[in-house]
């Protein structure tokens, strides 16, 4: 007879994490989900313990926890910070550029408008 808390299967596992098998089986690999295993021929029959599981859980919020307390203390001075150098940086290259992409077209339009009145004057 086993214990209230032992889940028997990968599908008891998923279950009870509230997740599919094969995410349960990555969190084993990747994030160090206690699952015992059976070895028996070929293939090992897996179990696990409800309060395992609890503890592997809250050992994960801690972190986490952590982790978006100091993110959400950083979000609010490095996101303005960043968007005031992009509006700098943008506003020095308008007034950088401007004289080269201007001067010429004023120039064009004074000796055009000077011609005019060249002629006006000529047609006196």
């Amino acid at each position: 007879m086993s214990p209230p808390d032992r889940l028997e299967s990968w599908k008891e596992i998923a279950c009870y994490l509230g997740r599919e098998v094969g995410t349960v089986q990555g969190w084993e690999k990747s994030q160090g989900l206690r699952v015992h295993r059976h070895q028996h021929g070929r293939q090992g029959s897996v179990y696990a313990f409800q309060s395992e599981f609890d503890a592997w859980r809250q050992a994960r919020k801690l972190p986490a926890v952590v982790a978006l307390s100091q993110q959400a203390t950083l979000v609010p001075t490095t996101r303005p910070r960043l968007a005031l150098i992009a509006g700098a940086s943008l506003a020095v290259m308008v007034v950088a550029v401007s004289p080269f992409v201007y001067l010429p077209a004023m120039k064009r339009f004074l000796r055009l408008d000077l011609a005019l009145l060249a002629r006006a004057d000529g047609a006196r």
